[in-house]
């Protein structure tokens, strides 16, 4: 999505999980009243006239040949007038940037939109029979490094050795929301401008910097071009997409991770050079299952919650809620390497 937080996706990918959780959990303990403090104190400091380290004579020298700018306190009727409105307006354009951005409930709780697209991935972890099947230079993949639900398909298509086996391409977005339309996703070029490099040092080097579909200058214009210009829902990252028939496969993170670990890179390719794996076996796929519904509900979508909650009562219920799911994980990954048994699977690299 939009909105993105790094640690949880990769933290849990790994064994040291509980390490990073716990740091993180460290900043998500800070009251919700405290993300506006520093503008409320530098309010009333301005207001007071302090903290200008100079006194006597020498202040009144520096009064003197300063304008003290705007001079509001000079004709506003009164001082606590100014401070009120200040604090409105900061608070009112606070609360519709996070309607805009993150939906609320009336209680102030943050409210996840339903994913827009899917292609409703077979439960078997095959490739579903309603795509076309898999052919190289058709499935393309769009990414932003800053996007947690991104970093969960790139996970996948790495563990699979997919990016750079010519079976499904990658273009990585930069997070830049004054250069995109709508969203925060924009294209660092908006053509083709570097060759594959000879060497391959990580999946960054796979990735191109650009939109191979309709040459967009942002996310919006992908969207756009694979709806004709009908296109009026959230541009998001990750995005799955059908280069030869034009169309969208799926804007779900979790699916896409599904439909990636149904593929398997051709044995040849200027791909990193990895151990290809089975992420959903048979044998443990009950195991992924649950584990992967609990940890998105209460941990990937905990620290989005926490994060966006407005008011200070669903802050408290989501933050008690995401410690004791980072609790539950610390003692998972305290007998286990893994989330799901002896091997990284799906419950892995969906987190």
């Amino acid at each position: 999505m939009g909105i993105r937080v790094h640690w949880f996706a990769l933290a849990l990918s790994f064994p040291a999980l509980h390490a990073h959780a716990h740091s993180a959990a460290r900043v998500a303990r800070a009251p919700l009243v405290a993300r506006t403090g520093i503008a409320r104190v530098a309010v009333r400091c301005a207001a007071k006239g302090g903290g200008t380290g100079t006194g006597g004579d020498e202040g009144a020298r520096a009064a003197a040949g300063s304008r003290g700018g705007l001079r509001l306190l000079e004709w506003v009727p009164s001082q606590q007038l100014l401070v009120l409105t200040a604090k409105w307006v900061w608070r009112t354009l606070f609360r519709v940037m996070l309607s805009e951005l993150a939906p609320q409930s009336d209680a102030g709780a943050y409210m996840r939109p339903t994913p827009q697209a899917g292609a409703n991935a077979a439960p078997d972890g095959r490739w579903p029979a309603s795509l076309p099947h898999p052919e190289p230079g058709r499935y393309h993949l769009y990414v932003g490094n800053a996007c947690p639900w991104c970093h969960r398909a790139i996970i996948a298509g790495s563990l699979k050795g997919l990016f750079g086996s010519g079976l499904v391409g990658i273009s990585v977005l930069l997070d830049d929301p004054q250069k995109a339309s709508r969203g925060g996703w924009a294209f660092e070029h908006r053509t083709s401008s570097t060759a594959m490099p000879t060497e391959i040092a990580s999946i960054w080097d796979l990735a191109i910097r650009h939109d191979p579909l309709f040459g967009a200058a942002d996310l919006r214009g992908v969207y756009d071009g694979l709806s004709e210009g009908s296109y009026t829902g959230r541009c998001t990252a990750p995005l799955l997409v059908d280069l030869k028939d034009v169309r969208i496969v799926s804007s779900e993170s979790a699916e896409i991770v599904r439909l990636l670990g149904a593929l398997d890179a051709p044995s040849s390719g200027p791909r990193v050079n990895v151990a290809v794996i089975d992420l959903y076996p048979e044998a443990l796929r009950t195991a992924i299952d649950a584990a992967n519904e609990w940890i998105y509900t209460e941990v990937n979508n905990g620290v989005y919650q926490c994060g966006f909650a407005t008011q200070q009562g669903a802050y408290e219920q989501a933050e008690q809620k995401l410690h004791a799911a980072l609790e539950r994980l610390d003692a998972m990954l305290a007998s286990s390497k893994f989330v799901a048994g002896a091997q990284i699977t799906q419950g892995d690299s969906l987190p």
